[in-house]
């Protein structure tokens, strides 16, 4: 979804840009008419709106006006995630200094799930802070960036948590423990 929503409004947008939709022309249009239709852009099947500049204006609106909920999403991810794998591996840490010490090589696995845990941390803290910056720079217009960082941040996210839970999972003949 993340590279479908930015090949749509980056790759394609003058291709899929067919109309200019002007809402006081259609309200003209239809109270002159007789059966008070409500008249509304025209859209593609998956791909949004045919005017790409009202969608824009559209997601960016969508943006500032839910700017709160996006930002208390990603804290209490951000705290979930603390809470839960960060935490949780950062515990074993001593642990496994004891029992890597004679044998090194052997917690090669260990190293890169610790490794993996702490750059999703950081991942999670880039993504919060570069949000929060958007919404503080006057200077950034287009808003709707913070939904492209959330997009971006959770699909790096689940590719990493996949990579953590194979390196975390034994396997044994019939059972998964």
């Amino acid at each position: 979804m993340v590279f479908l929503d930015a090949l749509v409004n980056f790759g394609c947008r003058k291709y899929l840009h067919k109309e200019d939709y002007d809402f006081d022309v259609t309200t003209e249009t239809v109270k002159s008419s007789v059966s008070y239709a409500t008249s509304s852009p025209s859209q593609y099947f998956v791909l949004g709106f045919k005017d790409r500049n009202l969608e824009a204006e559209y997601w960016n609106d969508v943006t500032l006006t839910s700017k709160y909920r996006i930002l208390l999403g990603w804290f209490v991810s951000t705290l979930l995630f603390v809470v839960g794998p960060f935490l949780g591996q950062m515990m074993y840490i001593p642990w496994n200094r004891v029992i890597c010490e004679p044998n090194e090589a052997g917690c090669a696995s260990t190293f890169a799930s610790i490794g993996v845990t702490f750059a999703t941390f950081v991942l999670f803290i880039l993504g919060f802070i570069a949000c929060v910056a958007v919404y503080k720079l006057e200077r950034i217009r287009n808003k709707a960036i913070v939904l492209y960082i959330t997009g971006f941040v959770y699909f790096a996210f689940i590719i990493m948590m996949g990579y953590y839970c194979s390196q975390n999972t034994v396997f044994n003949d019939w059972l998964v423990s």
